[in-house]
């Protein structure tokens, strides 16, 4: 018995309550993507399937919705000590337009902290603006995005066989480098980041395991919490939580064509209202191939026509493009038509 399988099964109960607890501080998102734990208690509870699907939806080329997604995570900027004295090697006025400020944070990382000294009535640590944005923050999370919204287009099924795919790989290339083969041998795209997508796979986003509690609460009832270690980590938790225990998917609209994720496996649309264009947009499609084979109907000789029940006959027709109708819908629709003032 291996130390990783080392354990009895006792019983699998479907009905106990899975909770994710919130990381009980906040984070300082440093300009390279790094994030640092603070001593900052932080007690505010997040919807973080919420934050997943903004973070699927998010737009990486407008730095106000990266700013607001990262502050309603938890995350800071980190601000680093800088001497001031530096800032005498900089023209003055140098830093007078918001333009020049951006410019100087996105050419070298280490000048966050000059734009702050330079501004101080602007040099809240805890808000985030545009510029505090950097390349290498979008790069980090637009690669965990990328990972996540993929294994969350997976059913179920797919997803387990790429967790036992990914867990084989491991074992075999525990002491070799994870590049690129790893992406082929799950037939992943080409562009994910290989290591996030491991670590995805053989825990949740960080390591191969989280910790846990069970407990009762006062009416007795089991549940689990989880407790993630950052924002990140608690994001790759709800992705394996879904995955494993329910039918959430994120999947293509059927009406407006925009990704959403469904709860159950019939959910087909985002909306009622993209249900109801989608119904609509299918029923005139019916009845426009109904109304031709209605046409071709009138063009056969009265003989032919005598020979033929006309409702079966236009309903083979109709339904010979790949439209499912039946004789009696084709008599009650032609009627309408009819009765509107068609012909």
């Amino acid at each position: 018995m291996t130390e990783r399988t080392r354990g009895v099964q006792l019983l699998t109960i479907p009905t106990v309550t899975v909770t994710v607890l919130d990381p009980d501080c906040l984070f300082a998102l440093d300009m390279k993507g790094i994030a640092h734990r603070t001593n900052r208690v932080e007690r505010k509870a997040r919807d973080w399937r919420g934050l997943r699907s903004r973070l699927f939806d998010l737009d990486f080329k407008s730095k106000n919705a990266v700013a607001a997604w990262l502050a309603d995570c938890g995350y800071i900027p980190r601000l680093r000590p800088y001497d001031p004295n530096q800032l005498k090697r900089w023209p003055k006025g140098a830093l007078t337009t918001p333009e020049d400020k951006s410019q100087l944070a996105l050419s070298n990382p280490e000048n966050w902290a000059q734009i702050a000294l330079a501004n101080p009535e602007n040099a809240n640590e805890d808000e985030w603006r545009p510029e505090f944005v950097s390349g290498p923050i979008i790069n980090r999370f637009e690669h965990f995005r990328d990972v996540l919204k993929w294994l969350m287009s997976q059913s179920r099924e797919e997803y387990r066989d790429l967790v036992v795919s990914a867990r084989e790989y491991f074992d075999e290339k525990r002491d070799g480098p994870i590049d690129q083969r790893f992406n082929r041998a799950l037939a992943a795209p080409h562009r994910f980041d290989p290591r996030i997508l491991l670590a995805s796979l053989i825990g949740a986003g960080s390591a191969p395991n989280v910790s846990a509690m069970l407990h009762w609460d006062v009416n007795g009832k089991a549940s689990v919490t989880v407790h993630a270690e950052d924002p990140l980590e608690l994001l790759g938790v709800t992705v394996r939580i879904d995955k494993e225990f329910s039918q959430r998917q994120w999947v293509i609209c059927g009406g407006c064509g925009k990704g959403f994720e469904r709860q159950k496996s019939s959910d087909q649309f985002c909306s009622r209202k993209c249900k109801d264009l989608a119904i609509t947009r299918s029923r005139r499609a019916r009845i426009k191939v109904l109304e031709q084979a209605d046409a071709d109907w009138r063009e056969l000789s009265p003989e032919k026509r005598r020979e033929l029940n006309r409702w079966e006959w236009i309903s083979k027709r109709a339904s010979r493009k790949n439209k499912k109708i039946t004789a009696v819908w084709a008599r009650i629709e032609l009627g309408k038509i009819k009765s509107k003032g068609g012909k």
